[in-house]
C-alpha cells in the first residue's frame, strides 16, 4: 500500500519564516511545506475609553443597593406569633415549617426571631391585618399556635 505524499499535521500552520532553525530543518527533511504565510498584525492599536480618559471620580456611579424593607405603607405593619422557644434554633425552624405548610396565607412575610426574657419568639412580619388574621386562623385550624401582632 502507498503512503499519500502529503499527510495532514493536526498542528498550528507555521510560516518557515517564523520557525526555529532546527524545526524549518525537520520539516523541510519530511517534505512538509508551510501552508500560509502569516498576516502581519495591526500597527493600529485599539483602546477603550477607560485606557484613554483619566479617571473622574465625580462621575463614576456607584453600583445601586437592593434594600428591602417591609412597607410602612399599605397596612403590612402587622404580624403573627407563632409561639416562644428555647432556642433561637428551635424558633428558626418552627418558621421554616410554617411558611412551607402555609406559603399563600404567608406570601411576603418576614420570618422573624426575637429574643424575649422567656425564649425565643418566632414571628412573621409585614402582614396586612387581613393576611395576619387569615394565617392565624388557618393555622389554629391545624392546632397550632398563634395570635396576631398589632403595628407598635
Amino acid at each position: 500500500q502507498e503512503v499519500p505524499a502529503r499527510v495532514a499535521v493536526a498542528a498550528p500552520v507555521i510560516a518557515h519564516d517564523d520557525m526555529a532553525p532546527e524545526t524549518a530543518e525537520i520539516f523541510a527533511e519530511a517534505g512538509i511545506a508551510p501552508e500560509t504565510t502569516p498576516q502581519p498584525r495591526p500597527t493600529e492599536r485599539i483602546m477603550t475609553a477607560a485606557a484613554i480618559a483619566p479617571v473622574d471620580a465625580s462621575r463614576m456611579q456607584a453600583v445601586p443597593e437592593v434594600v428591602t424593607r417591609v412597607s410602612t405603607s399599605g397596612g403590612r405593619l402587622w404580624g403573627i406569633n407563632v409561639g416562644r422557644y428555647n432556642s433561637r434554633n428551635a424558633a428558626e425552624r418552627v418558621l421554616i415549617q410554617t411558611a412551607l405548610n402555609e406559603p399563600g396565607a404567608l406570601d411576603g412575610a418576614l420570618r422573624r426571631v426575637t429574643q424575649r426574657s422567656g425564649g425565643f419568639d418566632a414571628n412573621f412580619m409585614g402582614l396586612t391585618n387581613e393576611s395576619a388574621d387569615l394565617a392565624c386562623r388557618r393555622l389554629q385550624a391545624r392546632g397550632a399556635m398563634c395570635f396576631m401582632i398589632g403595628p407598635s
